[in-house]
């Protein structure tokens, strides 16, 4: 029996089916099947049966549910102990950031304290899916990324809503919105069609039968801001990917409404996280929010009150 089977069994169990858990845990369906299958053997009895609207637990699969999960959680805690052991003397922390917050937080989290100590910070920029992977597997303390699905075997605290603006030079009139239909004026540097905003993007467009003028696409990095920030490109984008050319009024932003289209930021917790390294952070967060009013919609009330600490 291995905790990877363990962890792959309670997923399974908690999304209901092996095609939501393959994809929370990034990997495929028939290497989850395997697991899944070796774990049975081991115990010498099947513990669920698929059909076609997903899986059921049989009673002793609902039986060692309880069990699993449990042990998940003494094996987090044991490890968190010995970390925070570790941690203690090192005093640094592990944070990845999408694209998407990382303009908006990096700086303030360079200047991490905690409990009095001066936290040493080591970032790593990623896309969501592999910022989680990484936490899951030790490499990262937290991720800071957009979340589309629920995850079953992490903590996960949502701390803001960003709305999608155009971003540009010719914006700095003092119109705020622009209306969704009314997008197909500019010239777009866009994401990659796999992107969460560029699925939003598509998906509103596909629905209200309206054709937008894609001249690029690329990653959210330096090259599409470099274009946008040249004047040679307009781009959707969050406000706060863009927060310090909008504010110091390099570029412009207007917010897309008809309808608003919206991200939510949400910090995905490694089990081996103190409550007091959250609490740092999320103080850290609402500081930065509340020096930028506007650029950020809070949606917990963990930036509005001290964090709980975890059960």
């Amino acid at each position: 029996m291995e905790l990877r089977q363990l962890r792959d069994f309670v997923t399974v169990a908690k999304a209901g089916s092996f095609a939501a858990a393959s994809r929370l845990l990034n990997v495929s369906q028939p290497g989850l099947g395997y697991q899944i299958k070796q774990l049975e053997l081991d115990l010498g009895t099947e513990l669920l049966v698929r059909h076609s609207r997903g899986i059921e637990l049989t009673p002793a699969g609902a039986t060692f549910l309880t069990d699993a999960e449990r042990i998940l959680v003494a094996v987090g805690e044991a490890r968190g102990k010995i970390r925070d052991l570790i941690r203690a003397e090192q005093s640094e922390i592990r944070i990845g950031l999408s694209p998407t917050p990382q303009q908006l937080l990096a700086p303030s989290l360079t200047a991490l304290n905690c409990e009095g100590r001066e936290m040493h910070v080591a970032f790593r920029e990623g896309l969501s899916v592999q910022l989680v992977e990484d936490v899951r597997s030790g490499l990262l303390d937290v991720a800071i990324c957009i979340l589309t699905q629920k995850l079953f075997d992490l903590r996960t605290v949502p701390l803001y809503r960003e709305h999608l603006h155009l971003v540009g030079p010719g914006l700095l009139d003092a119109q705020r919105e622009i209306r969704f239909a009314d997008l197909p004026q500019y010239r777009l540097t866009a994401g990659p069609k796999d992107h969460l905003p560029r699925k939003i993007l598509d998906m509103e467009a596909a629905r209200q039968g309206v054709f937008l003028d894609i001249a690029q696409e690329l990653e959210p990095g330096g090259l599409r801001r470099a274009l946008v920030l040249r004047g040679n490109a307009y781009t959707v984008a969050s406000y706060a990917m863009f927060i310090n050319e909008i504010e110091n009024s390099t570029l412009g932003a207007r917010r897309i409404i008809d309808p608003a289209l919206t991200l939510e930021v949400q910090m995905i917790c490694s089990p081996n996280l103190s409550p007091a390294l959250e609490q740092a952070l999320l103080t850290h967060i609402r500081a930065t929010i509340e020096a930028h009013p506007g650029a950020v919609e809070p949606i917990s009330d963990l930036l509005a009150a001290p964090a709980n600490p975890k059960d």
